[in-house]
This record gives structure tokens, sequence and C-alpha cells, in this order.
């Protein structure tokens, strides 16, 4: 019995440990970031590793936060857009 005991009490914690939550391949942020790279405004994305976790996108998001000035009005829309917690954003 108390084998059992040590042995659940080591097994438990693995259960514990949380997923990172990911991004689903269809959202519109991919194709958006994509194109920033193509425009050299976000070099350090990789659009070929898709789909990625919400921690990796808002990094990303973050980057281009210091790096407004170089976005166009309507890339500046966007990223507040995503990063102040709309509807798709990753508050």
């Amino acid at each position: 019995m108390r084998r059992l005991v040590g042995l659940l009490s080591l097994l438990l914690p693995l259960g514990a440990i949380a997923q990172p939550e990911i991004v689903p391949a269809e959202h519109a942020v991919y194709d958006w970031m994509a194109d920033l790279r193509v425009a050299g405004t976000l070099p350090e994305y990789r659009h070929e590793t898709i789909p990625v976790d919400r921690a990796a996108v808002r990094r990303h998001l973050d980057s281009l936060a210091v790096r407004a000035d170089w976005l166009p009005a309507s890339g500046r829309f966007w990223l507040a857009e995503a990063v102040d917690g709309s509807s798709r954003g990753f508050k």
C-alpha cells in the first residue's frame, strides 16, 4: 500500500503540468505576421513553423510594439487590436 501511495504521489504532479495553448493554424495573425516578415518588419517570424503557442505569438507582437513606428497605419491598428484584447486578441 505504501508503494502504491508513493508511486501515485510521484505521478500526480505529471498531470498538473500545463499544456501550451496553441493558436489555430487558420488564424489571421499568421498571415499578417508573414506579410510583415516579407516586408522586413518581423524577420524573426518563421511562418513554416505554425501553429505556435500563444506565448510565441505574443512575443512577436511585443517585438512589433517596440517597432510600431515601422508599421503602416493599418499595421498599427491591427497590432493595437491584437495586443489590447479584442475578440481576436492574445491578452
